[in-house]
């Protein structure tokens, strides 16, 4: 019995892998004439196309942000550089979920790069205006080594 279901999850997940980036609104046919059509919210299909639900200025971060989401040359500040280990990541967490409660227009990207975790803030098109963000963190007690870099940044275009 176990090995029947075991069978049936892999086929399914198979499935599911081969559809792989189609979008699920498209209408689905068999050999047999029989049609299968699958709807979903719009809301799941705007973050499948990376489309936000929120409108955004070039120079300003702001909780709200609209179109289609890409990436560009920008700066961003980096709140945490640890190992690689579980409480590294944590603290990366921490780290972000400090900032963005204080700034909720920041947005807070934790990852890991080359062998340690990191925790970078915000979006920003110019190196000026991070570094107005990051004297407002640092008046808010956080970073103490904080510092700006550049890196990949997320921008909403039209």
């Amino acid at each position: 019995m176990r090995f029947l279901i075991t069978l049936s999850l892999f086929i399914l997940s198979s499935s599911f892998s081969i559809l792989g980036a189609q979008s699920f609104t498209q209408k689905l046919t068999s050999k047999t004439n029989g049609s299968v059509t699958l709807h979903q919210d719009q809301r799941l299909t705007n973050i499948i196309d990376g489309v936000a639900t929120t409108q955004s200025s070039e120079d300003e971060p702001t909780a709200v942000q609209t179109g289609k989401k890409t990436k560009v040359k920008g700066w961003r500040i980096q709140m945490y550089s640890g190992d690689s280990s579980d409480k590294s990541l944590a603290e990366a967490k921490k780290a972000g979920n400090a900032v963005t409660r204080l700034f909720p227009e920041l947005q807070s990207y934790v990852d890991f790069y080359n062998v340690s975790r990191r925790c970078r803030v915000g979006d920003f098109r110019s190196k000026e205006k991070a570094a107005e963000y990051l004297e407002k963190i640092r008046e808010a007690g956080l970073g103490k080594e904080a510092m700006i870099v550049r890196s990949e940044i997320f921008i909403y275009v039209q």
